[in-house]
Parts: structure tokens; C-alpha cells; sequence
């Protein structure tokens, strides 16, 4: 009897504890304990310098603990997975960090994915980068290639060569293409006859000087 009783206590003193307590607080990947982020932070300064750990730092928006790797692709960029966050928050991919001090926001972005790891990341399948490479990679495939947008040397380093990759419209900086065409490139049609042709203007070369009327 006595035991009944003071389970009975207990459980109520459980019940109104948890009460005022209120409810478990949900999984938010965007807030670390403060002893998280600074393991995290020792770890890489004592693995890869002072530099690269404040440069990651500057970098990471959202500088995640935990989780498991799952793999690497060729870039370096490694591709971790937690199970225990909120489903569409379980995967994350991290890049290299850059040198430097100087703009190192422009270094890095999403779409230097590469495709073998892009369904993995957005939950199209459960097949990390490598197990897609050994079943369905083709030896006569198309190289991949980046973005053009971001084909620069700091995006690229090793993928280009000489000139860069990514539009250059003419015109401008350090770009020498010909311009072109500019003005009519064509004559409409007239039905009459009675208008005088436009002038069709093609100056390719640039070498006369073109007033865009």
C-alpha cells in the first residue's frame, strides 16, 4: 500500500514538474550551445591552423555540430548527415575552406554540387555521391562541368585553364571579342517598295564608329 501511494506522489510530482517546465523545445539546427561551436572551432584550429578555423567561421552562416560524414566528392567538399534533426535538415554539405582574408564569400556556392551528390542533397534518393559513381557512372560520360557562372579561377582553380569559363558579355573589362553586330540587322518588309532600305550596319571589327540612333 505504502509503495502504491508513493509511486502515485512521484508520478504527480512528474506530471506537475513537467507542467511549468512546458513542453521539449524542438530542433533547431540554426542554434548551437556555446560549447558546441567552440569545440568545433578548437578542433579545426588545432588540426588545420588558426587561419582556416576563423576563415571557416567566416564563412559558415549556420555552423552545424554533429552528424555523420557520409562521404567526399572530388572538389573536397564533404557531405555530412543527422538523423535526428527535422526531416529537410538532415544534410548538409561543407566546402574547403578558402585562404586568404580578402572576399572569400566569392570562393565557394551551392551549385558547385556535382550531380552524382545532387540527389542525395535534395532528398530525390538515399544514394550518396559514391554508391551513384559505382553504379551508374558511364566511363564514356561527359566530363562535369561547374556553373558557367561560376567558372573564375577562385571558384575553379583546377578546372580552369586559361581563359575563363563564364559569360563575358562584349564590351566588357578585359574582354577583347568583337562587339559585333550593332543597329538594324535586318530590313522589314515593305510591301509597296516605296521606303528606302534601312542601312544595314556590321561592323564587326569595330572599325568605324557606330551612333545607335
Amino acid at each position: 500500500m505504502a509503495g502504491a501511494v508513493k509511486a502515485l506522489v512521484e508520478t504527480a510530482t512528474g506530471a506537475v514538474s513537467a507542467f511549468f517546465r512546458g513542453p521539449k523545445p524542438l530542433y533547431d539546427p540554426t542554434v548551437h550551445t556555446m560549447r558546441g561551436w567552440q569545440k568545433k572551432f578548437k578542433d579545426m584550429w588545432n588540426a588545420e591552423g588558426f587561419g582556416t578555423a576563423y576563415n571557416n567561421l567566416r564563412m559558415t552562416s549556420v555552423m552545424r555540430t554533429g552528424g555523420t560524414l557520409v562521404g567526399t566528392d572530388h572538389l573536397g567538399q564533404r557531405y555530412y548527415e543527422n538523423k535526428e534533426a527535422p526531416y529537410g535538415r538532415t544534410r548538409w554539405m561543407e566546402c574547403p575552406t578558402p585562404g586568404g582574408v580578402w572576399a572569400i564569400e566569392d570562393k565557394y556556392d551551392g551549385a558547385m554540387i556535382p550531380p552524382e551528390w545532387h540527389g542525395w542533397m535534395t532528398y530525390m534518393h538515399d544514394m550518396p555521391g559514391q554508391v551513384v559513381n559505382k553504379e551508374f557512372a558511364k566511363p564514356f560520360r561527359t566530363p562535369w562541368v561547374g556553373n558557367p557562372t561560376y567558372q573564375r579561377k577562385e571558384f575553379f582553380p583546377e578546372m580552369v585553364r586559361g581563359e575563363e569559363g563564364f559569360h563575358k558579355p562584349p564590351g566588357q573589362w578585359s574582354q577583347n571579342t568583337p562587339r559585333g553586330r550593332i543597329g538594324p540587322k535586318y530590313a522589314a518588309w515593305d510591301p509597296n517598295g516605296s521606303a528606302e532600305p534601312a542601312k544595314l550596319r556590321n561592323y564587326a571589327d569595330n572599325s568605324q564608329h557606330l551612333s545607335i540612333e
